[in-house]
């Protein structure tokens, strides 16, 4: 295990009580019980490896490119169980956000600061003023990313994407090649925030169109299976009556 650790006043004068870089090896597991520490939210950025989060009701995973906030308030275990695991850390005071995750944006941008920041504060010639405005954009790199809305922009791109183009054959690695994100990294954030993947969200968003234009039009069958990317009526009625346990007459029955 290796941490650096940057504790400085300048750091604190926006906020975070401490900030670092840590790489924890194999086998480690942390665990915490609500309300036995000084109540605190964790950030943490994860650079390289995979890190399990369990806190009541649910459990996931995170890897490159995700981060994590953490509330002291909320029981929670976080367990390291291969690889190496490395990671940005900082500590803010309460801000009671649950424990959730999101797409980063700012990783690498951090890293910089957090390393040019203790460059400066080990330097023998003290410039607070250069400590000050590294600070600074520290913070307000962290402030953008706490900013976001719980569904980050990339999969409401992507949402946005197969509503604007149904008839396409998506893939997960088509969609993330769209958005510039990796492929593990899309199926990471899809189950996180809708607990599935993304093929199954595709499915879903095709077959609720579907369903609404054999409930609210005259088509046929070959034209909107054609709408949302089927060759012919057949494949269609099988995999919606496979995805939605209703033949696709049942939905004209309704309207």
């Amino acid at each position: 295990m290796s941490i650096h650790s940057c504790e400085v006043k300048e750091l604190m004068t926006y906020w975070i009580l401490e900030a670092g870089e840590a790489t924890l090896g194999t086998p480690y597991e942390m665990r915490r019980a609500a309300g036995t520490e000084i109540q605190h939210t964790t950030v943490w950025f994860i650079i390289d490896g995979e890190i399990t989060f369990e806190i009541p009701g649910k459990t996931f995973t995170a890897g490159p490119g995700m981060a994590v906030v953490q509330s002291s308030t909320t029981n929670r275990l976080c367990k390291v169980e291969k690889g190496v695991f490395r990671h940005l850390y900082f500590y803010l005071p309460n801000r009671n956000i649950a424990t959730t995750t999101f797409a980063a944006s700012y990783i690498h941008e951090l890293q910089e600061l957090l390393h040019m920041l203790e460059r400066e504060t080990y330097n023998p010639v003290v410039d607070a003023g250069r400590r000050n405005m590294l600070a600074a954009l520290i913070s307000s790199y962290l402030e953008k990313e706490l900013e976001g809305t719980p569904e980050p922009h990339r999969l409401r791109k992507m949402v946005e994407l197969i509503e604007a183009h149904l008839e396409k054959k998506w893939t997960t690695t088509s969609l993330a090649a769209k958005i510039n994100i990796s492929p593990s990294l899309l199926y990471q954030l899809c189950i996180c925030y809708y607990g599935e993947s993304p093929g199954n969200i595709v499915r879903k968003i095709k077959f609720r169109h579907a369903s609404a234009l054999l409930r609210q039009s005259d088509e046929s069958l070959e034209s909107i299976a054609a709408s949302i990317g089927y060759g012919n009526a057949f494949s269609f009625s099988k995999a919606f009556y496979k995805y939605t346990g209703r033949r696709p007459g049942q939905e004209h029955s309704k309207s």
